[in-house]
């Protein structure tokens, strides 16, 4: 009998925080729209309320670039769920290709439901991110733009 993937997430954990990022979440195009993604996306978000962990979502910024209407979507999609968006914040992915950063949004489901975080909190989970997850050096300067984060950021959506 012949295997087939039909859906995948992939989950790393902070580890100087409470939290973990949802890096992937994809379901079998020939699958789609048969709620495969909502269950698996139910099962992460279940892990980290279980564990108490915030869990991070990066995504396309949907008013910037190609197919904005599939980006706002995604962003709908995950709202569904109880993600809130990072007002305000417009998060810089490293240039993966090693020359272009991506425009991209923050979204978390946060266990506590608060309705904003401190922006310590905020810069604290993006160097996390730039650190651990891309590995990218402490002195890059993508990281200059953290310290523009003032304030509480609220949490809509």
């Amino acid at each position: 009998m012949a295997q087939e993937l039909v859906a995948i997430a992939m989950v790393d954990f902070l580890p100087e925080s409470e939290a973990m990022l949802l890096g992937y979440l994809a379901t079998a195009s020939h699958l789609r729209n048969q709620k495969l993604g909502s269950r698996l996306l139910e099962h992460v978000i279940g892990l980290a309320m279980a564990q108490s962990q915030l869990l991070i979502l990066e995504l396309e910024h949907p008013d910037w670039g190609d197919d904005q209407e599939l980006r706002r979507r995604r962003v709908s999609f995950y709202q569904r769920f109880g993600a809130k968006l990072l007002k305000d914040i417009v998060y810089w992915l490293p240039a993966l290709d090693g020359h272009t950063q991506t425009e991209m949004v923050l979204m978390v489901v946060d266990p506590q439901h608060r309705r904003q975080l401190s922006a310590g909190l905020v810069r604290q989970l993006v160097r996390e991110l730039y650190t651990w997850i891309y590995q990218q050096d402490p002195g890059d300067p993508i990281f200059a733009w953290l310290e523009t984060i003032e304030g509480d950021v609220e949490l809509v959506g």
